[in-house]
Parts: structure tokens; C-alpha cells; sequence
């Protein structure tokens, strides 16, 4: 297996508007509270542990396009058993 050296954050208010590269670890970041989701393409080089992206956004989620998904929302709340 490979291990891509992508860090995906959210809810933590602070969100990135491009994604910043420390190392060899690109960090991408939403605001929160479901406001936009990231999308990101990128090139992975197993044998160099290297992520080149191809392209990287911050879409912004519009409720009235995209409704909450019961399925999702039961998964996300129900208690861990």
C-alpha cells in the first residue's frame, strides 16, 4: 500500500483558501459546520513518496443543490456501539 501524504482538516473554523505544503504533506482545509467541502486531484509517485497536485479547490456547499443525505446523517449520528 502507499501512504499519500495528504492532510484533510475541517471544523476547526480556520480553513485554508489554497492548500500549503509542509514537507512532503500537502494540507488542505475546510471552515466547517459543512460550509464547503475540498477538492482535491493530484498525481501520486509511490517509488519518490510524493504527491504532486493537479488541482485543488474549496467548493462551496449550496444546500438547496445538494440536500442533506438521510443515509449520511443517520451514519454520522448514531452512537458507536
Amino acid at each position: 500500500h502507499a501512504v499519500i501524504p495528504l492532510i484533510l482538516g475541517g471544523h476547526s473554523h480556520t480553513g485554508l483558501d489554497k492548500p500549503i505544503k509542509v514537507g512532503a504533506t500537502w494540507i488542505v482545509q475546510t471552515h466547517g459546520k459543512a460550509s464547503e467541502v475540498y477538492r482535491v486531484e493530484g498525481r501520486l509517485d509511490r517509488e519518490h513518496k510524493q504527491l504532486t497536485l493537479l488541482d485543488s479547490r474549496m467548493v462551496e456547499l449550496d444546500l438547496a443543490q445538494h440536500p442533506e443525505d438521510p443515509d449520511t446523517k443517520a451514519f454520522v449520528t448514531e452512537p458507536v456501539q
